[in-house]
């Protein structure tokens, strides 16, 4: 009986083959859409869920969001000063460029590179996000003002198979700081990324 239904169903497709592949390719364009929408949304939630405090980070935003004027971007002073006002504050963490131009140059033993992702931080940025530390210790590497700490990919740009730590980098052919950690690669579904973090109170 099967079989029967079978063989009808193929002669009837095979009388109106137009109408037949003009169904199946509709029906596999409208499955690879949804396919795309469900991989693009899933993609979309995913971001910084890496890290274990998701639920309770907050970013800090200045302006009328209602009226469409909102930025986050707000003065150095505010987060202690909110710290010191609020108690349920128990961390906060500032991230900024290290100037106003983000492109810098950065030099090791004669090579040369121009750095864009290379930025001012809080430690408790360490606390806060899930950035697991190969080289260094959380509490120590952004405590000095002349450290840096910076990814395993920088690293293994500046110093090969070589050993980073309390290695010279020369930024803008002005400052020196001595790298002092060497945090994992942010991941790809991350808000912020970057590569070289020095203490914010360079600013």
């Amino acid at each position: 009986m099967f079989r029967n239904y079978f063989l009808t169903s193929l002669r009837t497709l095979l009388k109106n083959k137009f109408y037949f592949f003009l169904n199946v390719l509709g029906l596999s364009i409208g499955m690879a859409a949804c396919l795309l929408c469900y991989l693009h949304i899933n993609y979309e939630l995913s971001y910084d869920q890496y890290n274990t405090h998701a639920d309770k980070t907050y970013r800090l935003i200045t302006g009328d969001l209602k009226a469409g004027n909102g930025w986050v971007r707000v003065s150095a002073p505010m987060p202690p000063a909110l710290q010191r006002n609020i108690p349920e504050i128990e961390e906060y963490a500032r991230l900024t460029n290290i100037t106003r131009d983000p492109q810098i140059t950065v030099e090791y033993d004669k090579s040369i590179f121009s750095e864009g992702k290379f930025f001012l931080a809080d430690p408790g940025l360490l606390e806060i996000f899930d950035i697991p530390l190969v080289r260094g210790q959380k509490s120590q590497v952004l405590a000095d003002q002349n450290s840096v700490i910076l990814s395993a990919s920088a690293a293994q740009k500046y110093f090969g198979a070589e050993d980073p730590i309390g290695k010279t980098l020369r930024v803008d052919d002005q400052y020196d700081f001595q790298v002092s950690g060497v945090f994992e690669d942010i991941p790809f579904n991350a808000h912020f990324d970057f590569d070289f973090l020095i203490s914010f109170q360079n600013l």
